[in-house]
């Protein structure tokens, strides 16, 4: 049985695969898509960041491994209004939906204006997409 840090590790690295490889993604993000775990400094917008990981074990009878994750994806944008973030949120959970093997569970999706200070800079849009993945094995 793998930990939870190693089911967690599997999945995001299964999503990274993913999301680098669809067209949908790819038509908007770039080729190779602007994808980051680590920010760049002077990023060109939209790029998408991946956001915290949560990790549960749910197994109820002891028949197998199931764990259920909570993981976070950033859009990042300096689109005007809130269009291309909202058609980015839809993008990647559509890819994630058709492109994995797991339940998917869509739990928040919103759009902010984030240039009001501090590091981000002035026009920029912060999308937020929240999604649970069960793991079974």
């Amino acid at each position: 049985m793998s930990s939870l840090a190693d089911s967690a590790q599997q999945l995001v690295q299964d999503i990274h695969t993913t999301l680098i490889s669809a067209p949908l993604i790819g038509a908007v993000l770039g080729d190779p898509p602007r994808i980051y775990d680590d920010v760049p400094e002077d990023p060109t917008y939209p790029y998408l960041t991946y956001g915290t990981v949560r990790s549960e074990d749910r197994n109820a009878d002891g028949g197998g491994e199931r764990i259920a994750h909570q993981i976070s994806f950033h859009i990042w944008s300096r689109g005007a209004g809130r269009r291309e973030i909202l058609e980015l949120l839809d993008r990647v959970q559509s890819v994630l939906e058709a492109g994995l093997s797991h339940a998917i569970v869509p739990l928040y999706a919103d759009v902010f204006a984030a240039g009001r200070g501090g590091q981000v800079t002035p026009n920029t849009r912060h999308g937020l997409l929240r999604l649970s993945i069960i793991t079974e094995s």
